[in-house]
């Protein structure tokens, strides 16, 4: 067995405008991007009341290059201080916790929206519900949401006094109470998607051309790149065809063979229904009349 030979490499460095302090883990998509919170930094210096600060960041890391994306960035009203780490929906949206800040400084639960990065608040503690969360959520099939407060009341003046920008979990916990579980149902988590159908539109013809123009869509342009084209049985595609932003995609295909051909268009996504048949008939002979001469 070869000996193991780790390599370290750094992938960003915060700068404090675009983070500080990540402490959660961090959580990975399909295709590598990575997603974590900083629960400080950030452009916004309202942290919920807690001074010398900014309140925390949303961030992802992308995959090819490495860069550095801020997702959001706390202001205090929308929460402050994550420090749990996140988890994703089906559909890409991210939710997560922040320890502060909220309508009411106690906390709240968050959503970023995939493809728009908008922030959404789904609750704010405010004590008698939960305060401060300082671990992420976790999810089941039916898209409930579950998480942990550390306490259950509010955090007395003169501990913000002399908290300074940071306050330990365990002096929140002895202040405040002895936490909650709590559940979260209707947040509109997408626990499952289902999955893209990609069908033929072109109808089938009985022809004797064997290039044949075949077109069909798929049901979620954004799953689906490409449609390929084959014989039914075959490994051998006919064809490939780009996806279109609306989900229409179109190629040209040569038919195989004489007779029926099956064609199956194969991608990610699930074929609608049986394979149409085109059937490539066989051009009629070609008869070579040779002229007669008449008597004169």
């Amino acid at each position: 067995m070869p000996t193991p030979s780790p390599t370290l490499t750094t992938l960003v460095t915060f700068n404090g405008v675009d983070g500080q302090d990540p402490e959660g883990t961090l959580l990975a998509d399909a295709a590598g991007n990575l997603y974590g919170t900083t629960s400080n930094g950030g452009t916004d210096t309202d942290n919920g009341g807690f001074p010398g600060a900014a309140a925390g960041t949303v961030f992802e890391i992308v995959k090819s290059t490495n860069s550095l994306i801020t997702l959001a960035t706390f202001n205090g009203t929308d929460g402050a201080l994550p420090y749990g780490s996140l988890i994703a929906d089906a559909a890409g949206n991210l939710y997560g916790t922040t320890s502060s800040g909220g309508a009411n400084g106690d906390g709240s639960v968050f959503e970023i929206a995939k493809g728009t990065d908008a922030l959404t608040t789904l609750v704010s503690f405010d004590g008698t519900n939960g305060a401060h969360p300082g671990a992420g959520l976790v999810a089941d099939a039916a898209g409930n949401l579950y998480g942990t407060t550390a306490g259950n009341g509010q955090i007395p003046e003169e501990l913000l006094a002399t908290g300074g920008s940071r306050i330990n979990l365990p002096d929140i916990t002895a202040a405040v109470g002895n936490g909650t579980v709590f559940e979260i149902s209707g947040a509109g988590f997408v626990a499952s998607v289902a999955p893209p159908v990609v069908a033929v539109t072109s109808p089938a013809v009985v022809t004797a051309a064997a290039v044949q123009t075949i077109s069909g869509t798929v049901t979620d342009s954004n799953a689906v790149g490409s449609v390929s084209i084959y014989d039914n049985g075959s490994t051998t595609a006919l064809a490939t065809a780009t996806v279109g932003a609306g989900g229409a995609w179109s190629t040209v295909a040569t038919l195989p063979t004489q007779g029926s051909n099956s064609l199956i268009p194969t991608s990610p996504a699930t074929p609608a229904a049986a394979p149409p048949l085109w059937t490539r008939s066989t051009p009629p002979r070609r008869r070579w009349l040779r002229p007669r001469a008449s008597a004169a």
